[in-house]
């Protein structure tokens, strides 16, 4: 189930603004053909230092569309909301994962995208740019995102999961082992890809 956490960012005078962290248990494993359609967005550049009370309506609403399925019109509602200010990284994140859900790898990495450029240290954000960069196979960009997520955060499951993931597709089979075993020694069994992870590891040295 998808959960909603609400986020307290100082900058924006205490406003609270919502996002979604994406339920990981039906992300794809392997990479997937993606839509290769971009949806333009009329951004609203006129400098905001507070979060315009619309855009959070607007966030909210995204969000109660996505949890039902509606990720259509959750794409619209967070699109509403970032262009009312385009500081709202939260709703561009959002706006990925809605593409993602609709099964356009190349717009939900333009979204996250935008919200690291936001926040370069987004971590979220970095994370599901990995899974759709690995989707159409672009594995060397999704390293080095797991590589910086690592850098900043050396006990992200997500990151040492993906890591493992990334040297098994790029055929990296003693690096991959190692990075499952780290992987396998942080993580928790609740971990969405443990189950995965620890028979793909046991794949790996019996085929080793």
């Amino acid at each position: 189930m998808n959960k909603i956490f609400l986020l307290v960012i100082a900058a924006l005078l205490g406003y609270v603004t919502a996002y979604i962290t994406s339920n990981k248990a039906d992300k794809e494993l392997f990479p997937v053909e993606a839509f290769n359609s971009f949806d333009s967005l009329d951004i609203n550049l006129e400098e905001q230092t507070t979060l315009p009370p619309t855009a959070e309506a607007f966030n909210n609403e995204g969000i109660d569309a996505y949890n039902n399925g509606d990720f259509e019109i959750a794409l619209l509602k967070f699109k509403a909301a970032y262009a009312e200010w385009s500081g709202f990284k939260e709703a561009a994140y959002n706006i990925g994962l809605s593409f993602s859900k609709l099964q356009n790898a190349d717009s939900a990495i333009y979204y996250y995208t935008i919200a690291i450029e936001t926040d370069p240290n987004y971590e979220f954000a970095y994370i599901e740019r990995v899974n759709e960069l690995i989707k159409l196979q672009r594995y060397d960009e999704a390293l080095t995102d797991c590589n910086y997520v690592l850098s900043i955060n050396p006990s992200s499951v997500d990151a040492l999961y993906y890591f493992a993931h990334l040297n098994d597709l790029r055929e990296q089979t003693e690096a991959a082992i190692i990075a499952f075993d780290n992987y396998l020694s942080t993580a928790t069994a609740e971990h969405w890809a443990f189950e995965y992870a620890t028979q793909r590891a046991q794949e790996l040295k019996t085929a080793n």
